[in-house]
């Protein structure tokens, strides 16, 4: 996996995770996945909260890494943390 496929790959387990047919915040669901992305200089930013997100509330996991300047390895460190993340919320709602 290059660079590239790792970043698609991270915005769509958050796709995954938080749903696209509901407002998150709003619904209490729970965890919460937020994604940053800032093109014009490869920032990509993943907070994580795992029980909801609130306001005043630190992430219990972040990422942060301008993508030029990071290995593919660190890449794929969020990507596995994700993927487990996404297969604890399927068997919650087992």
């Amino acid at each position: 996996m290059d660079k590239l496929e790792a970043v698609q790959e991270i915005m769509r387990l958050a796709v995954a995770i938080n749903g696209v047919d509901e407002d998150r915040f709003a619904m209490g669901r729970k965890p919460c996945v937020m994604i940053h992305f800032a093109g014009h200089v490869t920032g990509l930013m993943v907070n994580v909260y795992y029980n909801g997100m609130d306001y005043g509330k630190k992430p219990d996991y972040v990422f942060d890494a301008y993508i030029s300047d990071t290995e593919v390895a660190k890449l794929m460190k969020c990507v596995r943390y994700l993927e487990k993340l996404k297969e604890k919320v399927i068997e919650e709602a087992a």
